[in-house]
């Protein structure tokens, strides 16, 4: 009797071993790189005059791998990103107009921005954005027939960050690609330009790469091995009861 009831508990610890590993959250993460390319624009204006600011966008997309339905059931997803951006502006100004008695003074500023954003298309979801800027200015005085000047400013950072997913459907990642897309907005203005001189702004220096990776949390579907397990033990404790009852 004693040997039938300690082959019935190891039968029972080994069928409730397999029903915790079948039980087990997984986690699974997919990763994709992205590089939006530095361009340069820029703006011209003379004296006071306001010409339309300039601009420039680009965009790339980024496909990320969707949930695997037969891994097991889907209980989570996260979005997240890490990148670095950089932006310069430059400003020239010139005066060459030979209208001043003595000397020449020419004066100007420029500005330059670029916004950022990264956006969730497939499925249909949330979007983050920053936004960046640089400033310059620049004056000086010449002879009588001439003054230029110049400036420029830089600047670089991080946007790092998550994508708040709570509106999605879990069921929207099931089997199908994850479509993100990144987009970055340019202008390149002049703010500024003395009365009689020229100016020239540009926005330039302002690459933004990095990455976005897509995370799934899951409970994992029991390997046939580990199912076998479970069965057999539900069978082997089905037979040793019988035993007991049999010798009782």
């Amino acid at each position: 009797m004693n040997l039938i009831k300690t082959s019935t508990n190891l039968l029972a610890a080994a069928v409730l071993s397999a029903a915790a590993v079948s039980a087990n959250a997984a986690v699974i993460s997919y990763t994709q790189a992205f590089n939006l390319a530095s361009k340069e624009i820029k703006d011209s204006e003379t004296g006071t005059s306001t010409n339309p600011v300039t601009s420039n966008s680009s965009s790339q997309n980024v496909l990320l791998s969707g949930f695997t339905s037969s891994l097991g059931t889907l209980t989570g997803v996260s979005l997240t990103f890490a990148s670095d951006w950089s932006l310069a502006t430059k400003v020239t100004a010139t005066d060459n107009f030979n209208n001043e008695l003595f000397s020449e003074y020419t004066s100007g500023a420029s500005q330059a921005t670029s916004t950022l954003t990264i956006d969730l298309l497939n499925p249909a979801g949330p979007d983050d954005s920053q936004y960046n800027i640089a400033s310059a200015s620049c004056s000086a005085s010449g002879d009588w027939y001439s003054a230029s000047c110049n400036g420029n400013s830089q600047s670089s950072g991080d946007f790092d960050g998550s994508l708040f997913l709570g509106g999605v459907n879990l069921a929207a990642f099931l089997d199908t690609n994850v479509l993100v897309k990144l987009t970055k907005a340019l202008t390149a203005e002049v703010t500024k330009c003395d009365s009689d001189s020229s100016c020239v702004g540009w926005n330039f220096n302002n690459g933004w790469a990095g990455n976005v990776t897509v995370a799934y949390t899951y409970t994992a579907v029991p390997e046939p091995t580990t199912l076998a397990l479970f069965g057999l033990g539900l069978i082997g404790l089905g037979l040793s009861r019988r035993r007991v009852r049999s010798q009782s």
